[in-house]
């Protein structure tokens, strides 16, 4: 039998392309991969670099974006060139919305009201209604601004702002509201104000020469920062506090609290009710002179917690025991109660 020759060089070329061929295999295989963890690593860049323009957006943007997103307050206004003497503000509707009233001294010649409304719901802000007419029904030119709130339980926040800028003073000021709060600093009110809030704050921040002056506020505190003179003065908050800088009251003063505090001055009183059941009540008092007709009271009240403090010069009381109590003559007793605190009667 003849020997089998073999040809080395074709063995040797067989294989070299057999394992040439393995390693090819195994490179594609890793190839794939590497460039599947490549683009994992690119789309983990994106994704962060997302992330950080996210985060620089939302710090840069404002508040209201953020609760809100785009929703913009919805704004509006009414102009009036004819004089009036009467101004009526009515705030009603749900228990949700919520109106600051704010009253400006105008320069022009006109009469300007503007306001704002701002929900977290589209539908509140929307269903808002804000009003504002001018007329003469009663013989005397009345400017009457009314805001209309929509029962909507569901808005978690629904407020509006009413800014009237007057130029000229007024005779006669009523304010009627659910939620609202009044803010005046513009000229004065010659005949009467009469506010009647059910929850709001009332404050003066400038002069009143006013010949009456009601205000009532359920849950609120009424403030008084610039002086008043009025022949009738009546504050009563049921929550709340009363603060005035400086009151002349010709006639009668009435001042109630029940939980809160009520602080000031008072000059020229005929008659003083000052009560209060829980917290602080601390009055200066500079009466007027009194004679056979007139007679001036202090009745401090008296107070479950907390302090009673009057001071003042010559006050007359009257009930029993009446008479002058502080001077040297005086035979009258002023008493001042409380159950825990303190009392303190200064006459000067």
């Amino acid at each position: 039998m003849a020997p089998v020759e073999i040809d080395s060089s074709i063995q040797e070329e067989e294989s070299a392309a057999l394992l040439k061929g393995v390693p090819e295999v195994f490179q594609t295989r890793y190839e794939r991969k590497s460039n599947r963890w490549r683009c994992l690593r690119w789309l983990s860049c994106l994704v962060t670099l997302m992330s950080l323009c996210l985060v620089v957006q939302l710090t840069l943007m404002p508040s209201s974006l953020l609760k809100h997103g785009d929703r913009q307050p919805r704004t509006g206004g009414f102009e009036f060139s004819s004089p009036f003497e009467k101004l009526v503000v009515v705030v009603d509707g749900s228990d949700v919305g919520d109106c600051q009233i704010v009253v400006d001294l105008g320069t022009s010649e006109r009469s300007h009201v503007v306001f704002s409304v701002d929900s977290d719901r589209d539908d509140a802000q929307d269903g808002t209604i804000v009003e504002a007419s001018l007329f003469n029904n009663t013989g005397t030119p009345t400017l009457t601004a009314h805001v209309w709130f929509p029962n909507i339980k569901k808005a978690k926040r629904l407020h509006a702002d009413l800014r009237l800028t007057l130029p000229f003073s007024l005779d006669t000021v009523e304010v009627r509201g659910n939620a609202a709060s009044l803010v005046w600093q513009s000229g004065n009110i010659q005949s009467s104000l009469s506010v009647v809030l059910e929850v709001g704050s009332v404050r003066t921040y400038t002069p009143l020469d006013t010949n009456i002056i009601n205000i009532y506020t359920g849950v609120g505190s009424i403030t008084s920062v610039a002086p008043i003179t009025t022949s009738h003065l009546s504050l009563e908050t049921d929550t709340g506090s009363i603060t005035l800088a400086s009151a002349t009251v010709k006639g009668s003063a009435d001042l109630t609290s029940t939980t809160g505090s009520i602080n000031g001055q008072l000059h020229s009183y005929s008659a003083l009710d000052a009560s209060l059941e829980t917290g602080t009540l601390n009055l200066v008092l500079y009466p007027g002179t009194a004679d056979s007709s007139t007679k001036l009271k202090s009745k401090t009240g008296s107070t479950t917690t907390g302090s009673v403090k009057v001071s003042g010069a010559d006050v007359h009381k009257t009930g029993p025991n009446s008479g002058w109590v502080g001077s040297k003559t005086g035979l009258a007793v002023l008493k001042g109660q409380t159950k825990s605190g303190s009392v303190d009667l200064a006459f000067f």
